[in-house]
């Protein structure tokens, strides 16, 4: 079936020029539920202002999920598309907004065309999510009483066509507090300084790469006199005159990310053991706690779901291939609340940047994909 170009590139530029920085979506959820009105579909919005769209058909149900929002426009005075060289790019001085409106673009152009063309369809959901840029606020509140489906899809990654996330992170924060002996610089035998206990701990680390899946980052550490180190920053600069005290109090903060949890438990582990042992060598008070920020998930290669897609992007004469991730989406937030949500690739390129450009032939090849998704006689999948 032939996608019309010209309408989805329309709707698409229509949608970019919705401004609707995250917290700020009741425009573009309105225009979204008319568009949905339109296509014989069943719309709502949750407590929270995410749009639930359903339609009836056959077989078990399949959800599609995008987010509405986009991160800040920038300093241009309003979003404007520039249509070249097969691409959709802004005019330099904002974002493009293809973030997830992409998607959004090629699920709308899928959905008419099955309208258009009396296609049998599979009962489908349309969940639009507020907040995706605010650390998934609008998945994390979704009413999943709402939602029957237990398999979802999610085009927001910029990668190529057929790209499947098959991984994307836990992310654990960690704070280290270490309280050393102050001392006189002339009697710096007598103390016991923070600083050199901060670097020996963290010369016993593996920083950064600490596998192909897993990092390990210190990304802010201060130093100083207990009383002083542990205030604002500017107070800290106001008393820079105090060099000659041998400091005895250090506070690290950092994260460990990964897809697999055991790895990522057994790597707090090991840095915890690492300043314990420190402590019990040099009779420092060291204090460590962390924290589960974000859930990640690890799919197998042979989940039946998965293959499922493969499937879909083989009938396109493509060949899908693995990507593993160290960023978050509402795929992460989903997976924690039980549904098998699966990233794929989207037309979008350099996300939340000036510079941020749409691949329109990509844009059809997502388009196409929901139209074989969602007009499947069977689908031989189970999920997890």
């Amino acid at each position: 079936m032939n996608i019309d170009k010209d309408r989805l590139v329309r709707t698409f530029c229509e949608l970019a020029q919705i401004e609707s920085p995250a917290g700020s979506e009741k425009l573009i959820s309105e225009a979204l539920i008319h568009y949905l009105q339109y296509l014989n579909f069943q719309v709502t919005n949750d407590a929270y202002g995410n749009l639930i769209a359903r339609r009836s058909g056959y077989g078990e149900p399949i959800m599609l999920c995008a987010h509405m929002d986009t991160v800040p426009k920038g300093p241009g005075e309003k979003i404007t598309p520039v249509i070249s060289g097969g691409r959709i790019r802004s005019d330099g001085t904002t974002i493009l907004g293809a973030d997830n409106k992409d998607s959004i673009a090629a699920i709308l152009e899928a959905l008419t065309l099955i309208k258009e063309n009396c296609l049998k369809m599979r009962t489908v959901e349309i969940v639009f999510t507020r907040e995706e840029e605010a650390i998934s606020l609008g998945a994390k509140n979704l009413d999943l009483s709402l939602i029957h489906s237990k398999k979802c899809i999610i085009a927001d990654a910029p990668f190529a066509h057929g790209s499947i996330i098959q991984s994307a992170p836990f992310n654990y924060n960690f704070d280290i507090t270490i309280k050393g002996r102050r001392a006189h610089v002339s009697k710096c035998e007598e103390g016991l300084n923070a600083f050199n206990l901060l670097l020996k701990a963290a010369n016993s680390l593996t920083l950064g790469k600490v596998d192909e899946f897993t990092r390990l980052n210190l990304s802010f550490a201060v130093v100083g006199l207990k009383g002083l180190a542990d205030k604002e920053l500017v107070e800290i600069a106001e008393n820079l005159t105090l060099r000659n005290t041998v400091p005895d109090f250090a506070i690290i903060h950092g994260e460990v990310r990964g897809p697999k949890i055991e790895v990522d438990l057994s790597l707090l582990e090991s840095i915890k053991a690492i300043f314990s042992e420190l402590a019990l060598e040099t009779g420092a008070e060291i204090s460590f706690s962390s924290e589960r920020k974000a859930t990640g998930y690890f799919y197998d290669q042979d989940d039946p779901f998965i293959r499922f897609l493969q499937q879909k992007f083989g009938e396109q004469g493509v060949t899908s291939q693995f990507v593993h991730t160290f960023g978050g989406s509402d795929a992460n937030i989903l997976v924690e609340r039980g549904i098998n949500a699966v990233v794929i690739g989207s037309p979008g390129r350099n996300p939340h940047c000036l510079d941020e450009y749409l691949e329109i032939k990509d844009l059809e090849l997502l388009t196409d994909f929901y139209l074989k998704v969602l007009t499947a006689e069977t689908e031989d999948s189970n999920g997890r």
